[in-house]
């Protein structure tokens, strides 16, 4: 299973997850008042869309879909997914996912659009291997002049 991630609605910050080298941070998925209101705090995301225990796309599911759930995250989670999995399906429901990088209001909020990285795959995270892999040919590089020069 792949993971799952968005940008914070609030400040378009790519809520990376805790296995990145980014790491985790806090944030917030908004409740629409019709459903009671509030968040749901998260501080240690995984990147699977459980926040605070609760599944984003479950949710979802609950929210615009009643009649396609049964109140179980797990087996709501697939109908989420089918109605909210790509941005222009999220922006157009009447309740899209919305996470925040601070506690602001639903009704405050623009959807959560996908984050392109995943919440993982950022550039910096590959930054180091390229390094190492220069390193490594220049010590062959090396080698290989040295053996140059013993032969002579």
């Amino acid at each position: 299973m792949g993971f799952f991630s968005w940008l914070t609605c609030d400040t378009q910050k790519s809520i990376s997850n805790t296995y990145s080298v980014r790491g985790a941070f806090t944030v917030y998925l908004l409740i629409p008042r019709e459903f009671g209101g509030g968040n749901i705090r998260e501080d240690d995301y995984e990147g699977y869309g459980i926040f605070g225990g609760r599944d984003a796309y479950a949710l979802v599911a609950q929210w615009n879909c009643p009649e396609k759930c049964i109140g179980n995250d797990e087996s709501d989670r697939s109908v989420g997914i089918d109605i909210a999995c790509y941005d222009k399906q999220n922006m157009n429901l009447k309740y899209p996912i919305k996470i925040a990088e601070h506690p602001i209001p639903y009704e405050a909020a623009a959807y959560s659009p996908n984050c392109p990285e995943q919440g993982f795959f950022y550039p910096e995270e590959f930054d180091d291997e390229d390094d190492e892999e220069e390193d490594y040919e220049d010590e062959e590089d090396y080698e290989e002049e040295d053996e140059d020069e013993q032969v002579d």
